[in-house]
């Protein structure tokens, strides 16, 4: 095996403290009485959003999920339409959108801080 060097152990100091540095920023949210998605989602609430059903096709794009497989995405995604730290439901289908890997990607990427799902489902 491979001798442990100074590098490795800086760099497992530098990942210690900004794990210490995340948790001690997700323990101020949850002090401000914040939920986090993680809380909800190592739960009984994760497996019951597994289970939730997706439609068979991206509700922007139209790709089917055999489509989406084909493409070596694998299943289409559930999106939660209010995000759980602002009160949305982890699993109840009327929060959870089914959207492609590509249109989910381009939701989080250019549209979610605009909140604008009207405008980001019929944008060409």
């Amino acid at each position: 095996g491979r001798k442990r060097g100074r590098g490795d152990e800086d760099r497992e100091e530098r990942k210690a403290r900004l794990r210490r540095n995340m948790e001690a920023r997700w323990d101020e949210l949850r002090a401000q009485g914040k939920t986090l998605r993680r809380d909800v989602m190592h739960n009984t609430a994760r497996r019951a959003f597994d289970r939730a059903p997706t439609d068979s096709t991206c509700r922007r794009c139209g790709i089917t999920k055999d489509g989406h497989a084909a493409l070596g995405r694998g299943p289409l995604e559930k999106h939660h339409v209010l995000p759980i730290s602002e009160g949305g439901h982890p699993f109840d289908p009327a929060n959870l959108f089914t959207l492609c890997f590509f249109c989910h990607q381009e939701w989080h990427d250019w549209w979610e801080g605009q909140h604008a799902w009207a405008e980001y489902l019929s944008a060409e």
